[in-house]
């Protein structure tokens, strides 16, 4: 499904459009807004470039080529602190059980690689019997063009179980979801995903949505490239 790339003004609202993932049943979900990133593009890249390293894909020597940096309220100023607001406010009207959380620019300078398959949320006997309503995610929100992710469609719920269930799953293959300017990708903490590798600078948002069922290790992933379910 193609989807058309919004324009307007700074405020999030939402468009009717066909869905072509489902949360629960996929994994993952798209929701389309409408904002113009043109208006705070300038000062989310200057943020950006104030950022700490975060991991890429080890097994292939890993580089510094992706970092983040977290949207300060007390640094940014007052036009992105109402666009930030207008995030969390979308986020917390569609997922009212959760709390948006850690909200940071993303950036990946050219050459950088992809990250290994990972959960962001450790898979314990917790998640496990997390009802969906209570389960937290994670949301990728789209500022400029060539923006992706690439995830495992219905690995969710796979990560806590025993390989001797898991053994009989057919494989599941990488899908590479790529986004328009103002599109946000929201996904379960078990979702199986990995941040993609970039040919060009990218810069991106990405926000928690914490659930007070389960707890979240701040600055952890739990790689899944070993289970038998997930093809690289």
């Amino acid at each position: 499904m193609k989807r058309k790339a919004s324009s307007g003004n700074n405020n999030l609202t939402t468009k009717k459009v066909k869905r072509d993932y489902q949360l629960h049943t996929d994994g993952f979900e798209i929701i389309p807004t409408s904002f113009s990133s043109d208006y705070f593009i300038d000062e989310l890249k200057e943020i950006g470039d104030d950022g700490y390293v975060i991991f890429n894909n080890k097994s292939e020597g890993g580089d510094d080529k992706r970092s983040q940096t977290f949207l300060n309220g007390d640094t940014i100023s007052a036009d992105m602190g109402m666009w930030t607001w207008a995030v969390r406010s979308r986020l917390t009207q569609k997922y009212p059980n959760l709390t948006p959380m850690d909200a940071v620019v993303l950036k990946s300078v050219k050459g950088c690689r992809k990250q290994l398959p990972h959960c962001d949320y450790e898979q314990d006997l917790t998640f496990a019997t997390t009802q969906d309503r209570d389960i937290p995610l994670g949301c990728l929100i789209c500022v400029m063009e060539g923006t992706t992710l690439d995830v495992w469609p219905k690995s969710h719920r796979l990560p806590c179980l025993h390989s001797d269930i898991t053994d009989s799953v057919e494989p599941i293959s990488r899908t590479t979801i790529k986004l328009n300017v103002g599109e946000m990708l929201v996904f379960r903490g078990d979702l199986v995903h990995a941040g993609s590798s970039y040919q060009k600078d990218n810069y991106r948002v990405h926000v928690f949505l914490d659930s007070d069922k389960v707890f979240r290790n701040k600055n952890r992933t739990w790689f899944m490239d070993k289970a038998n379910y997930i093809k690289l």
